[in-house]
């Protein structure tokens, strides 16, 4: 497996790995690994609304225990989600103008397209197009928080949020993919 892996060009080694820069801290090495999200449906509720926050937490990712069990602290660097519709361009009266945002303060899903764009990070989109929020790109400084793996997999750093009404009632819209940059260390 090493050599299949040594005969790939440079290039195509260096992306065949999701391990980032590794960063060295007070003598303590710090590894960056992208982790995928599991996915999260873009549905209408039977109100006609789509009101989504999809947290930015290391319990997301796949597999995270795996990692939360050799380390003692992380840290999200950056993350993404990307919207799939499960179907380009709708019958009328389904495809609907989304909006969307990144929230670094509030976990509250948003109650109108107003208050889904009203934010720096807002944008308008229609429903069967992809959709990129962002890059969610926490800010560390000035204390740079680190989180305990063993207790603190559930805390959010942002929210991606998703808002749209008038929709076909109890549809399902797509899904949003998604991966983190996730900074590990051990504190002992």
């Amino acid at each position: 497996m090493l050599d299949a892996h040594m005969a790939l060009g440079a290039t195509a080694r260096k992306g065949n790995i999701p391990i980032l820069r590794d960063m060295f801290n007070k003598g303590t090495q710090c590894p960056v690994i992208r982790l995928k999200c599991a996915l999260q449906a873009i549905s209408s509720t039977v109100g006609g609304v789509i009101a989504i926050a999809i947290p930015i937490s290391l319990n997301v990712a796949f597999r995270y225990t795996s990692w939360d069990d050799v380390f003692d602290e992380f840290r999200i660097v950056r993350a993404e989600f990307v919207y799939h519709p499960h179907s380009v361009y709708y019958p009328t009266g389904t495809s609907r103008t989304i909006c969307t945002n990144i929230d670094y303060d509030d976990s509250s899903t948003p109650t109108s397209k107003d208050v889904a764009f009203a934010l720096d990070t807002g944008k308008a989109w229609s429903t069967d197009e992809i959709i990129r929020p962002g890059l969610v790109l926490p800010d560390f400084v000035p204390d740079e928080q680190w989180y305990n793996c063993q207790t603190d997999q559930a805390t959010a750093v942002a929210y991606v949020k998703f808002y749209s009404d008038g929709c076909s009632v109890s549809l399902a819209y797509g899904e949003a993919f998604g991966w983190m940059d996730v900074q590990f260390r051990q504190t002992g």
